[in-house]
């Protein structure tokens, strides 16, 4: 079989920061100034663990992962039952590649919210990533149990299959995928799983 060099449709939500975003932010990393700006943008109060996420969200934004991984680690610390942060912190981990750190932060926050769809989607990318195929398929299993609608978690269940052989599975989860982010006008996103499946 050959191999595409297929890549998960990862998008890892938590206070709207996505792996897209991150990776449009290149012609702004690690610019000093500008997350300086976006700091003083946000004004701190002691006790103020959102303003703290908030800042920590601007420099993952702007691929300042030490400096936000600061900020969630305050933000958390004033209040240990904020999702997002365990989230986003976690985001900042598979950047670094520290996937121990990544499931960690992603297990808190199923344990905080077993009804996060979208964590099961991150922690089954990073199962994917580690070659945990079982375990990445009961993630993106339990993602579309919990939001049938969402057509990421059918094509990234798909490209599982995919690594394991299973092409027929590819191809229907694929193709429910495209159906759906054409009925939701997801146009970009309904145009690669397209090409995807021609390349099948």
């Amino acid at each position: 079989m050959k191999h595409l060099n297929k890549i998960p449709i990862a998008l890892f939500i938590g206070g709207a920061i996505t792996l897209a975003q991150i990776s449009l932010a290149d012609e702004l990393k690690q610019d000093d100034k500008l997350g300086e700006a976006l700091d003083q943008a946000i004004p701190l109060e002691d006790q103020d663990a959102e303003a703290y996420y908030n800042r920590g969200l601007n420099h993952l934004t702007l691929q300042q992962y030490e400096r936000a991984l600061a900020e969630f680690n305050q933000a958390l610390i004033l209040n240990p039952q904020l999702v997002d942060a365990y989230i986003n912190r976690g985001l900042a981990y598979v950047i670094l590649q520290q996937y121990e750190r990544v499931l960690a932060e992603f297990n808190q926050a199923l344990t905080l919210n077993p009804q996060y769809a979208e964590a099961y989607n991150n922690r089954g990318h990073v199962y994917a990533q580690l070659q945990l195929h079982d375990k990445a398929l009961a993630d993106y299993n339990q993602m579309i149990a919990l939001n049938t609608q969402d057509g990421r978690a059918f094509y990234n269940r798909g490209l599982t299959y995919y690594e394991l052989g299973n092409i027929s599975q590819t191809k229907k989860d694929w193709e429910k995928a495209a159906s759906l982010f054409q009925q939701q006008n997801s146009i970009q996103l309904y145009q690669f799983v397209q090409k995807e499946l021609q390349q099948l």
